[in-house]
């Protein structure tokens, strides 16, 4: 991975009007815009199917059937932990546009979430080749009641259920967090079990039929519209069918937290209205977006380890469910890492001239110290670009551990991260979100630093790739420190057109950082920008080192 290093990428456009065709779909020159990203990155597209293994610690009912309509029998397939005790349940609905697809498309997703002790269920669905709306929505209501009802079976806790979804699925996941009481759209069987989700996360789904996308082609393109396919109208012809079908307009006070999960190219934007209407009646909605995300990225590498990540903390946080220990690495020659969650355990036998490496996390660290230290002694650990590395002390056994304390997730250095407001919120830009180019300047995790440092370089320079969801004028406010005696040197900070340039500030040593507010920036729309720092010139050995960027929304 280390060419990356020597290439000044050609910019992506920073907002996305032009990545969809008028079809709706993904234009090939975004496509391979996106492959050529990855590549310079050493990373590839890959099917979900080939980076989940199957696990000894699961206990696979396929084909449960959940629901009997006349002489057709509805399927299920449940993944259940050989540990699970009154373990949280979430059910994957996978996508198709409503008219295909099938249950074992998320079973990579099912149970990559299963190995992590939840109870996974993916669900099969009646299509609208086989019948019209509103039956996949009453399927999926039927499945949650069938799931709940069967709680002692399976070692379930019917008082925390939550359900994941992508694109069509995505858009059904949006409908039962929202169904309530809706008589039309829950369906009959079971009835004496709830429908109610206590989590919901939506993976590019629509929420609003009615108006936008898919109301849109609807009535422009009808006969390309799954829409009218599976409804069985237009939307001119039947508006209430529409907005019936549509998550947004049903959202209350007793709707179940929803998050939104989708690629940068995947026009978050289309989630404003839903999660304005959450945020009114105080229900719980985070958004997240992965670089270079296409439609459809949480089935492939190498989006779908860190979405996935992502859904079970979401999970975990909602249904108060404690996640399993992970192994993120493993293999001859190479450290061993568990994460642990509030830490990382990284074994010691693959170690070198006495140190082992690990590759770089986008996140914060505390105290590195070998596992039974009572006194945990701080280990040193050296930032290289694209790993790190941890001194072993002389006279440590070979079978020893280490603790590497995490402040954030452990997620992998390699895939860039989206920064994506929340709300009106502040946006802040951490060190450890940053892209970083050039010859050597790279992320510092120590405790003590927590910055991008050895900036020596001018021609080196960092990048922080942000969603902004609510348009203005936000103040910038940089935390910088600088070295007594090497301030000085211009900068320039560079979004949508627009250039801030400051003099560098001597603050008397690298790593006492000085909150500055330097200038301001105008986002007129919501979308994906750029924040770019470029050193303009160099006044002594090294340029500064930054810790935080904040944009701040003027009210």
């Amino acid at each position: 991975m280390s060419k990356i290093r020597h290439i000044l990428l050609l910019a992506i456009p920073v907002l996305l009007s032009t990545v969809l065709t008028a079809s709706g779909q993904v234009s090939q020159q975004m496509k391979s815009k996106v492959a050529g990203e990855l590549k310079q990155r050493n990373l590839r597209q890959q099917p979900a199917t080939s980076l989940v293994a199957e696990s000894d610690y699961l206990v696979v009912h396929k084909n449960v059937v959940y629901s009997k309509i006349g002489d057709r029998n509805l399927h299920m397939d449940i993944f259940q932990p050989k540990t699970a005790n009154k373990a949280a349940v979430i059910m994957v609905i996978h996508g198709g546009g409503w008219l295909k697809g099938s249950k074992e498309k998320f079973h990579p997703l099912a149970r990559y979430l299963a190995q992590y002790g939840y109870v996974t269920a993916a669900i099969e669905y009646r299509l609208g080749t086989e019948a019209l709306f509103p039956a996949a929505i009453q399927d999926c209501n039927t499945a949650t009641r069938f799931l709940r009802k069967s709680s002692q079976q399976y070692s379930i806790d019917p008082t925390r259920i939550g359900a994941i979804g992508g694109s069509a699925g995505g858009h059904l996941v949006g409908l039962m967090a929202t169904s309530g009481s809706n008589t039309a759209l829950l369906g009959t069987a079971h009835g004496d079990y709830s429908s109610a989700l206590q989590s919901a996360i939506v993976l590019a789904g629509p929420l609003d039929l009615l108006t936008g996308p898919v109301a849109e082609k609807s009535l422009n393109m009808p006969a390309q519209s799954n829409a009218n396919k599976w409804i069985g109208k237009t939307v001119a012809e039947d508006p209430a069918a529409y907005k019936l079908a549509s998550p947004l307009y049903h959202i209350n006070a007793q709707t179940s937290p929803i998050h939104f999960l989708l690629g940068e190219h995947d026009l978050p934007q289309r989630n404003i209205a839903s999660r304005q209407a959450l945020t009114k009646f105080g229900i719980p909605s985070r958004l997240h977006v992965y670089r270079f995300g296409l439609h459809g990225c949480w089935n492939s590498g190498p989006w779908f380890y860190p979405l996935a990540d992502d859904a079970a903390r979401l999970f975990a946080w909602d249904l108060k469910a404690e996640l399993a220990t992970r192994p993120l690495q493993d293999g001859e020659n190479i450290t061993t890492i568990t994460n642990h969650h509030e830490h990382l355990l990284l074994s010691t036998t693959a170690r070198q001239n006495g140190k082992v490496s690990i590759p770089r996390y986008h996140a914060r660290i505390g105290t590195t110290y070998l596992k039974g230290d009572p006194e945990k002694t701080p280990l040193k650990v050296t930032p290289e670009i694209e790993h790190w590395d941890i001194a072993i002390p002389s006279g440590t056994r070979p079978d020893a551990e280490i603790v590497m304390e995490l402040l954030d997730p452990a997620v992998l250095g390699s895939l860039p991260s989206v920064v994506a407001q929340q709300g009106a919120g502040d946006i802040n830009l951490n060190a450890h979100f940053a892209e970083t180019y050039g010859e050597k300047l790279r992320f510092e995790p120590q405790p003590h630093k927590n910055t991008i440092g050895y900036w020596v370089n001018p021609e080196d320079w960092c990048r922080w790739r942000i969603y902004v969801e609510t348009p203005g004028t936000y103040d910038l406010t940089i935390h910088q420190g600088c070295g007594k005696g090497h301030g000085g040197s211009e900068v320039a900070i560079k979004s949508a057109e627009q250039v801030i340039k400051f003099i560098v500030e001597d603050t008397g040593h690298f790593q006492n950082f000085k909150p500055r507010t330097i200038g301001q920036f105008q986002f007129d729309k919501p979308g994906v920008y750029n924040i770019d720092i470029r050193p303009i010139k160099k006044a002594k050995v090294a340029i500064m080192d930054v810790r935080l960027m904040e944009l701040k929304l003027r009210k």
